[in-house]
This record gives structure tokens, C-alpha cells and sequence, in this order.
């Protein structure tokens, strides 16, 4: 698992990429509650 998704988005800004976005799953280490689920899917821009 990527502990962040940022800098290999980062790096295709700088190869000349003008958008870029990532959508996948992302995990916490962190209790279950009504609010943060510890799996869940995102994007990033």
C-alpha cells in the first residue's frame, strides 16, 4: 500500500501532465465509527 498518493502525482505534474487524478481505495488505522470508515474510496487531484 502507497502511504500517499501525492507524490507520484506530483511527478506526473513535472514529466508535463497538465491533469492528473488518482481515485482508489484508501485505508485508516483508525476505530470504525458513524463518520471514517477504515476503508473507503477517494480522489485526489
Amino acid at each position: 500500500l502507497r502511504i500517499s498518493h501525492e507524490l507520484p502525482l506530483k511527478r506526473l505534474l513535472v514529466a508535463g501532465y497538465e491533469k492528473v487524478y488518482d481515485i482508489g481505495p484508501r485505508f485508516r488505522n483508525e476505530n470504525y465509527s458513524d463518520e471514517h470508515l477504515p476503508e473507503h474510496v477517494a480522489m485526489e487531484w
